[in-house]
């Protein structure tokens, strides 16, 4: 055998024996996976992690012309819309200069603040007798909205249109319907001026209340406490309270005379009423209800309609504060359960007050159980007390589960302090204008002889229950009156032209998905999403207003500019949220056409808006503003409730207190301009990532730019602006 096949015969049997290595392998193998069976029907996947983004943002929209906030969109798509289609979706930026909405036919002439009814009649404006001088201001305006009928711009009236409105007077409105719309008005003011006073005071001073009633509740029969460091929350209430019952009486004298006015009010007493009312414009209320057969002479009132009611309820009020107060002023410098309990019970009575469902009494109860109740030990065993003996695991397992499950709303800032019908005038005013609410903290401590529960600063949520409407009974008269309208004769036509315009005003609805966020006048220009974007196409320009020289020289329009008032609303109830002026002292100027020998130079004149912290309202001199409001955290207009749909107006007038014949032109029109409104949240809010939208580019336009929704983040906190321009502005002052 040569040396070729002697390799090959070794390399045959080398590869024989691998291969039988690899049976004997797969045999292995094969019985080694029969060795167990795996039972499996349904297999599944764990552990895969996943992270869902968030995103926090506050979202304008203008109002639907029905003013329903379930109209307003958001789907794929709507930033390809035309603006006036966008405008009523959800979004950051408005756009109102087309001409649907009519701002250009708009123009501003001097007028007065009508702040006791600015929802329906918001300006007062001068009645000029044959001499041309003024001889009264009227508080005879009203609200229309574009006549998309006629050939010509005109407004008409239109009560329940929102959008975009303008601000007239009509020659067809009677005397019943301008009475109408004042007191109306003024009666949804009145009554939410007295929830406020009466939601401050709870605020205030309802922590101090429930901590009383929860010592009571604790020491019961055998309370030793000294309530002496109470005392002054106990007058800080009662001073509220008395504030609030008196807008609560304002609010039922408008609702009286609205109902005179009304288109219900047949009866011929109502002509008395309306008599008294232009003979003795402050008329009280006792009065006019004198005058209109509800009350006799003696002050009784027996009648059962609505405003009779109304004031029964009212006077009981009244009666319970001067009760209340009376025996304030007989508490000592050490004041008993006793003594403290007598003011209470007209304020906050214990027998009204429920906590996380649980009478006081049931409280007591709770807390002792929760201290002695039998332990189910981990290792099976239960220890018994002398309070709650048991025999069986299972006893002592369910009263100590019953007791953790009291306790655990206070340890985890879900509590609840209920004031019902009867639990004393908190109840009883919100029965009248709508349910109060107010976070508070409050030391919540039991003692239960050598346990005591001590939990202190425990957040709780002090709320009435007794309105039965949102709006409480002034609330639900209000919408009744609205339904009726006001009283028509045969010198009234069905649809009244505005003959002059005063100002206009712009529905707003804005949203958001923080918790404890309020809504803020932004002034300053700011990103509408990132703070830290460099995005031209995302930049707002704040709350401004910009006019232009023309007619008039410049320090002419900056004395116009400064005249300029815009008035915040809350849309609903006509109250009034902040006033914002323009600060002409550090204006900037640009000029738009160089001068030549021909032609003079034109210049923008730009000054910011700021709100102002306070007003005051005088019959004879009219508005006047306190200081401006330079820090962006405290221009705070209201609160937004998370996820709900908060309705939002800005009014914008010339005051006529302020403006002088010097400062307007020999023209049609003095100057024309352009406002920009750039709102922001108090919340900290969180955007989504999105590179591209961080870095877009600015597209460019031709028409002004509206943007009232927008997002910023401040050093502290993250806000989102949004912001509105309402271009093609026409101002026209008048002398």
């Amino acid at each position: 055998m040569n040396k070729t096949q002697k390799r090959q015969l070794n390399l045959r049997n080398k590869l024989f024996a691998a291969i039988a290595m690899l049976l004997v392998s797969s045999i292995m193998m094969v019985s080694t996976t029969y060795a167990w069976f795996t039972l499996s029907t349904a297999p599944e996947v764990q552990g895969i992690t996943t992270t869902v983004g968030a995103n926090g943002n506050l979202e304008i929209a203008l109002s639907p012309a029905d003013g329903s906030a379930a109209r307003i969109g958001s789907a794929m798509g709507d930033s390809n819309l035309a603006w006036t289609a966008k405008n009523t979706t959800w979004g950051n930026l408005l756009n109102l200069s087309d001409e649907s909405y009519g701002l250009a036919g708009i123009t501003l002439l001097p007028s007065r603040l009508n702040v006791s009814a600015v929802g329906t009649t918001p300006l007062k404006t001068p009645v000029y007798g044959a001499d041309g001088r003024v001889q009264k201001l009227e508080a005879n305006s009203a609200i229309g909205k574009l006549n998309t009928e006629s050939a010509t711009t005109s407004y008409v009236v239109d009560t329940a249109y929102r959008g975009v409105r303008a601000i007239g007077t009509s020659s067809s409105l009677t005397k019943y319907q301008i009475t109408f719309n004042n007191y109306l008005a003024a009666m949804g003011q009145d009554a939410a001026a007295a929830r406020e006073n009466a939601e401050i005071s709870l605020k205030n001073n309802g922590s101090k209340l429930a901590e009383m009633a929860m010592a009571h509740a604790s020491a019961g029969s055998d309370d030793g406490n000294n309530y002496v460091d109470y005392k002054a929350a106990m007058a800080d209430v009662i001073t509220n309270l008395k504030a609030a019952n008196a807008k609560l009486k304002d609010a039922i004298r408008d609702a009286f005379i609205a109902t005179a006015a009304s288109a219900g009010s047949n009866d011929a007493k109502y002509t008395g009423v309306m008599a008294l009312v232009d003979a003795e414009p402050t008329a009280t209320l006792e009065a006019l209800m004198k005058h209109g057969e509800l009350m006799a002479e003696d002050g009784t009132v027996s009648g059962t309609d609505a405003i009779s009611e109304a004031y029964k309820a009212w006077s009981a009020i009244e009666t319970k504060l001067a009760s209340a107060q009376t025996e304030y002023d007989n508490l000592g410098t050490d004041v008993t359960w006793n003594n403290a309990v007598k003011v209470m019970n007209y304020l906050m009575a214990t027998e009204g007050i429920h906590l996380n469902g649980y009478s006081l009494n049931e409280f007591k109860v709770q807390a002792k159980r929760f201290i002695s109740e039998p332990k189910a030990n981990s290792d099976g065993t239960f220890t018994s007390t002398a309070d709650y003996p048991v025999e069986t695991y299972a006893e002592a397992k369910a009263l100590y589960e019953a007791a953790q499950a009291f306790m655990k709303p206070f340890t985890s800032g879900g509590t609840q302090l209920q004031l019902g019908a009867g639990s004393g005038v908190y109840a009883d005013i919100a029965a009248m204008v709508g349910n109060l609410n107010a976070n508070v903290e409050v030391d919540v401590r039991y003692e239960g002889g050598t346990t005591n529960i001590t939990l202190p600063d425990v957040p709780i949520a002090i709320k009435t229950t007794t309105a039965t409407s949102d709006a409480g009974h002034m609330g639900s008269a209000r919408t009744a009156l609205a339904s009726l309208g006001a009283f028509t004769d045969d010198t009234a036509t069905a649809t009244g032209v505005l003959n002059e315009t005063y100002g206009y005003i712009v529905d707003f609805f804005f949203r958001t998905n923080a918790s404890n966020s309020s809504l803020l006048l932004q002034t300053d220009p700011a990103q509408r999403v990132y703070e830290n974007g460099n995005s031209d196409a995302t930049l707002g320009n704040g709350s401004s207003m910009t006019f232009r020289t023309g007619n008039i020289d410049g320090n002419a329009v900056q004395n116009l500019m400064a005249c300029i008032r815009v008035v915040f609303l809350d849309t609903d109830s006509g109250k009034i949220l902040g006033i914002a002026s323009l600060d002409m002292d550090n204006a900037t100027q640009k000029v738009v056409t160089a001068a030549t020998e021909t032609t003079a130079e034109v210049v923008d004149i730009t000054a910011k808006l700021y709100l102002h912290a306070s007003y005051t309202d005088d019959a004879t001199t009219g508005l006047t503003l306190g200081d401006r409001v330079t820090n962006k955290n405290n221009a705070v207009l209201c609160e937004l409730p998370a996820n709900t749909a908060k309705a939002v107006s800005a009014m914008v007038y010339l005051d006529g207190d302020r403006v002088t014949n010097a400062d307007v032109a020999n023209a049609a029109t003095s100057t024309t301009g352009t406002l920009n409104l750039q709102f922001a949240s108090s919340a900290e809010l969180v955007p989504m990532d999105n590179e591209a939208l961080k870095n877009m580019a600015a597209e460019a336009t031709t028409t002004p730019v509206v943007t009232p929704d927008e997002t910023t983040t401040a050093s502290e906190e993250t806000t989102t602006p949004e912001e509105t321009t309402v271009p093609s502005e026409t101002t026209t002052p008048g002398n």
